[in-house]
C-alpha cells in the first residue's frame, strides 16, 4: 500500500515541471529579487532577459520642416498682433479711415479732411500711422529674410523687427522734418503742409494694405516666393507712384518757375529714403 501511494505522487498529472533548463533557472534565481518570499509578488524581470525593442528617429527633411520653427513661431505671433491692432483701429477709426481714403483719390476731399484735422486733432492719425511702422517694419524684415539678406542675422528676431522699424520710422520722421524745415524757411507753408498731410495720409492705407501683403510674403509658397515678393513691389510701387503724381499736383506752380529746387528736392527728399531701404535690404 505504500508503494501505491509513493507511485501515485510521484505520476500526478497536475504536478508542474520545470520548463527551464538549469543554468537559466540558477541565473534567474541570481537575479530576480525576492524581497518577502511571497510567490505572488509581482517582480520586474530581469535586465539580462529583458527584451530591448528598437525604436527609430525619423529626420525631417529639410524641405518639409520650411522655415525653423522658432522664426515660423516669431512670423506667427507678430501676425496676429498685426491683424489684432488693424481690428482695432477700424473699429475706433473707421469714420477717419473712409475719409483718409476717398481724400487720397481725390484732391478736394483731401484738403476737407486737412482742414477738419485742426478740429479733430492729430491724436488719431498719429495711431493709425502707427500701424505702418509696424506693417512696414515687419514688410522690411521679412523681405530680408526671404532674400537672406538681413544685416541683423546675428540679432533676435524680435531685436531685427524692432530695428527695422526704427529704421523705416526714422527715415519717415526725418522727411516729415525737412519738409517743416522747408515749409518754415520758404514761402510755402500751405503747400508743404498739404504734401505732409498727403504723405500721411498715404502711409496710413499703405499700413492697412501691407496686412494681407505680410500675410501673402510669410507664407507664400518658397518656390513662388521671389515672383509673389517682386509683383508686390512692383504693386507698392506703383502706389507710391500714384502718390508723386498727386504731390506733383500740390506744387505744380513752383515746378514750372523753380526746376533746380524742385530736383534738389526730389534727390535728397524722395529718393534718397528709397535708395537707404533698398541698401537695407540688400545688405
Amino acid at each position: 500500500m505504500g508503494n501505491v501511494w509513493t507511485l501515485t505522487a510521484q505520476t500526478n498529472p497536475l504536478d508542474l515541471v520545470p520548463r527551464l533548463d538549469s543554468e537559466v533557472r540558477q541565473m534567474i534565481e541570481e537575479t530576480v529579487p525576492h524581497p518577502t518570499g511571497n510567490p505572488l509578488d509581482i517582480v520586474p524581470p530581469p535586465l539580462s532577459i529583458t527584451v530591448q525593442k528598437p525604436f527609430l528617429i525619423v529626420k525631417p527633411r529639410e524641405e518639409e520642416v520650411g522655415l525653423p520653427n522658432l522664426y515660423r513661431r516669431f512670423v506667427f505671433s507678430v501676425t496676429i498682433i498685426s491683424l489684432i491692432l488693424l481690428t482695432s483701429f477700424i473699429s475706433l477709426f473707421r469714420s477717419i479711415l473712409l475719409r483718409v481714403y476717398r481724400g487720397i483719390l481725390n484732391e478736394n476731399i483731401l484738403n476737407q479732411v486737412f482742414r477738419d484735422k485742426e478740429s479733430i486733432g492729430p491724436f488719431p492719425y498719429l495711431i493709425l500711422y502707427t500701424l505702418f511702422f509696424i506693417n512696414g517694419g515687419f514688410f522690411l524684415f521679412l523681405l530680408g529674410h526671404q532674400f537672406n539678406h538681413m544685416p541683423w542675422m546675428t540679432d533676435p528676431y524680435l531685436i531685427q523687427l524692432l530695428k527695422c522699424i526704427g529704421v523705416l520710422t526714422g527715415l519717415l520722421l526725418l522727411k516729415h522734418l525737412v519738409l517743416s524745415v522747408i515749409a518754415y524757411v520758404f514761402p510755402v507753408e500751405k503747400e508743404m503742409r498739404l504734401y505732409n498731410f498727403m504723405i500721411l495720409a498715404f502711409n496710413i492705407i499703405l499700413g492697412i494694405a501691407l496686412v494681407p501683403i505680410n500675410l501673402i510674403v510669410a507664407y507664400s509658397p518658397e518656390k513662388a516666393t521671389h515672383t509673389t515678393v517682386i509683383a508686390l513691389l512692383f504693386i507698392i510701387g506703383s502706389f507710391y507712384l500714384f502718390r508723386h503724381l498727386r504731390g506733383l499736383m500740390i506744387g505744380n506752380n513752383y515746378l514750372v518757375f523753380h526746376k533746380f529746387h524742385f530736383l534738389l528736392y526730389i534727390c535728397t527728399v524722395e529718393i534718397a529714403p528709397v535708395m537707404i531701404l533698398l541698401k537695407l535690404i540688400s545688405g
